[in-house]
C-alpha cells in the first residue's frame, strides 16, 4: 500500500517530505501574523499562506494540494477573528487548481508560476471582497479594486518570485535530454527543462 501523494521514492522519504511540508505549514501562520508586518508597503503585506499553498500544490500534485488547502483553510478559519468558513471553502479549490496547472504544463517555469501566484491572489481578494462585502457602495469597491487588489497580487507575486529564485539556487533542477521530453507525452509531467 503506497501512501497518498507519493512521488515515487521510498516510504520513509515520503514520510520525511510530508513532515517537512507540515512543519512548514505551522511556521507559516504565525510568521503571517508577526513577522510578514515588518514587510508592509503601503498596508499590504505578502499572503505567505496564499504562496506557501500554490508552491506546494504544484510540486506535490492534486491530492497533495487539496489537502493541503483543506488543512491550511480550516487553520486560518480557526484563528481568524471572523469565524467563517471562507479559507476552508476557498483553499482547497486554489491548491487543487494551482496543482491541476502545474501538472498539465510539462515544464513549470517561473512566468506560469508566477501567473498562478498572481490569478489566485486576485481571486483570493475578490472572493474576500464579495464574501465580506466590506463595502457600502460600488464606487467604494471599485476605489478598493484599484487601490489595493492590483498592487496586492504584485506584491504576493513578487514575494513569490523571490522564494522561487531561492529555491532554484537552493536546489538547481535536474537537465532533461530530448527523451525524457517525449516519455512526458506518455509518463506524465516531467520536472526539469530541456536544454
Amino acid at each position: 500500500m503506497s501512501l497518498a501523494w507519493s512521488r515515487g521514492g521510498t516510504r520513509q522519504a515520503d514520510v520525511v517530505r510530508r513532515l517537512l511540508w507540515g512543519a512548514a505549514f505551522m511556521v507559516v501562520l504565525p510568521l503571517q501574523t508577526s513577522v510578514m508586518d515588518v514587510m508592509a508597503i503601503g498596508g499590504m503585506i505578502p499572503n505567505l499562506p496564499l504562496i506557501g499553498l500554490l508552491l506546494f500544490a504544484v510540486i506535490e500534485g492534486p491530492p497533495a494540494g487539496f489537502a493541503g488547502g483543506v488543512a491550511l483553510g480550516l487553520a486560518l478559519d480557526f484563528f481568524s477573528a471572523s469565524g467563517t468558513v471562507f479559507y476552508t471553502v476557498l483553499y482547497p479549490g486554489l491548491g487543487l487548481g494551482a496543482a491541476l496547472i502545474g501538472q498539465l504544463t510539462a515544464n513549470l517555469r517561473a512566468p506560469m508560476l508566477l501567473t498562478v501566484v498572481a490569478s489566485a491572489s486576485v481571486m483570493l481578494s475578490g472572493a474576500h471582497a464579495i464574501w465580506f462585502q466590506p463595502f457600502d457602495r460600488a464606487e467604494d469597491m471599485m476605489r478598493w479594486l484599484a487601490a489595493s487588489l492590483g498592487p496586492q497580487a504584485l506584491y504576493d507575486t513578487a514575494f513569490a518570485g523571490v522564494l522561487y529564485a531561492v529555491g532554484i539556487w537552493w536546489h538547481p533542477p535536474a537537465r532533461q535530454s530530448l527523451k525524457d521530453h517525449d516519455d512526458f507525452f506518455t509518463a506524465g509531467r516531467f520536472p526539469g527543462s530541456v536544454r
